[in-house]
């Protein structure tokens, strides 16, 4: 069962050694000093901008100025005299939102709907002042605590299982989303929270260079988005077989995919006419793990050989048992400057060989999962000579990266319980410690200049997206 992490744990430094004082938690100390009069003002971070609002202690617990959070969100507010009620309303989608809030009083009604208030409001000079995270929620936003403050999103953060993050820019990110509706892909903006881009599927890849991004539907067909622009046109119409794992050449003319359900062809996609072009298909199924070296030479991918199924009637309808000897994956490169394109099998050993990739110089790393014991996974290179190496054989890894740079990191849970990224050297298998916490990460991406990490981690609707900052954990969907 995967671990449950509040928004509040999670999420932290917006402004490291700013002057901002944290909305959250409500209960300060008694040595909290307000200004002149009966509320103070506090400066809080709203879509990625400094604000002022108003605040008040009762019972060592912060109330915030009604008004002043209406106005961030865009909310209108009316008062009733006969009912002492004030009712703000927002318009989100095509949905009106309505909140009626009486002073005092431990229950509010959110469109009609009576909701228990863990604080009642209170009337200060005639201004109303609320518990700011039930109130922005309740008007579609998102209020994240940070270690030296508090983040507002007025639009609210994005939710559902969110996974596969890749960077386009230093501040921007493309990752997919699952919810109960359906798959998407968002581009979001790590410091504002916002999304400006939504992509109807999860089969998304991002060039080198963050500028583009290619994906494909049900149909087949394959499309190009121009993340400066947020433009789309239609690559290929032409073919409508099913298209897999999009890998972009480094210089951005070709991608290269796998073609058809059984993924058995490689294929690539020409990105400035959609002209496909057979590379190389075999009689093999279940081709993977495709990527390409820098230099374009060289096609990596993985085969695994089919489970037989065996049944206890001639009419092979009631099955005894799946037989999975030899179904283990076998890593293949594809040398594309040969005369004759033939695989080279690098790989013969039955372990589940998991995050594979390319080094800068064409070696292949990949982690191996032992299938039969509890043994440590194992960090394995195979060298030019085809030698296979291991670089890290007393790590829990988790996951494995390849950045840009070509630096090899990789993400282990440690015996105290904490979880780390190490980079490796593959030359000295030295370890050089990156990103240390206490929270459960499940995957990382490191960005295109190498200076920023986004991890995901269990939440409460599935993984959620962080990004490292000044050695913290915040939270930009939930």
């Amino acid at each position: 069962m995967k671990k449950q992490l509040s928004t509040l744990i999670i999420a932290t430094s917006v402004l490291t050694g700013s002057v901002v004082t944290p909305l959250l938690p409500h209960e300060v100390s008694a040595a909290a000093v307000q200004q002149k009069g009966e509320f103070s003002k506090e400066k809080v971070v709203v879509n990625g901008q400094l604000k002022d609002i108003q605040y008040t202690v009762s019972n060592k617990q912060k109330l915030y100025s009604a008004r002043d959070l209406a106005k961030l969100m865009s909310a209108t507010v009316s008062y009733d005299n006969k009912s002492k009620a004030y009712t703000f309303s927002k318009k989100i989608g095509t949905q009106k939102v309505s909140i009626m809030v009486v002073p005092s009083k431990g229950s509010t009604k959110i469109n009609g709907k009576v909701v228990k208030l863990n604080i009642a409001p209170k009337l200060v000079s005639n201004s109303l002042f609320v518990d700011a995270k039930s109130f922005i929620q309740a008007l579609g936003g998102d209020l994240v605590a940070t270690q030296n403050g508090s983040f507002i999103s007025v639009a609210g953060l994005i939710s559902g299982d969110t996974f596969n993050p890749q960077w386009v820019n230093d501040s921007t990110v493309l990752v997919s989303n699952e919810t109960a509706s359906g798959a998407k892909s968002y581009l979001i903006n790590v410091d504002n929270k916002k999304s400006s881009l939504e992509i109807s599927g999860t089969e998304v890849s991002v060039s080198p260079s963050g500028k583009s991004a290619i994906y494909t539907d049900e149909k087949g067909i394959i499309y190009l988005t121009n993340l400066a622009t947020n433009k789309t046109v239609i690559l290929n119409d032409k073919d409508d077989n099913e298209k897999f794992e999009f890998v972009w050449s480094k210089n951005e003319d070709k991608v290269y995919f796998f073609n058809g359900k059984d993924t058995d062809k490689i294929y690539n996609v020409n990105v400035k006419d959609g002209a496909l072009t057979t590379v190389y298909a075999d009689a093999f199924k279940y081709k993977s793990d495709l990527h390409l070296s820098n230099d374009g030479q060289k096609l990596l991918y993985s085969v695994s050989n089919e489970a037989k199924t065996n049944y206890t009637d001639s009419d092979n309808t009631d099955v005894s048992d799946i037989d999975l000897t030899d179904t283990e994956p076998q890593l293949f490169s594809l040398d594309l400057n040969a005369a004759e394109l033939k695989p080279l099998q690098l790989t013969v050993t039955k372990d589940n060989k998991v995050f594979i990739n390319l080094l800068n110089n064409r070696n292949v790393v990949y982690t191996g999962y032992s299938t039969d014991s509890d043994a440590m996974p194992i960090l394995y290179m195979i060298d030019q000579s085809n030698k296979v190496i291991p670089l890290v054989t007393n790590k829990d890894i988790i996951s494995t990266v390849v950045t840009a740079q070509g630096k090899l990191l990789i993400l282990v849970s440690e015996k105290n319980g904490d979880q780390v990224i190490y980079e490796v050297n593959s030359s000295t298998k030295a370890l050089t410690k990156v990103v240390q916490t206490k929270l459960e990460l499940t995957s990382f991406s490191v960005s295109i200049d190498g200076k920023r990490i986004a991890v995901t981690s269990p939440g409460a609707n599935g993984d959620v997206l962080m990004v490292v900052k000044n050695g913290f954990f915040e939270a930009v969907t939930k």
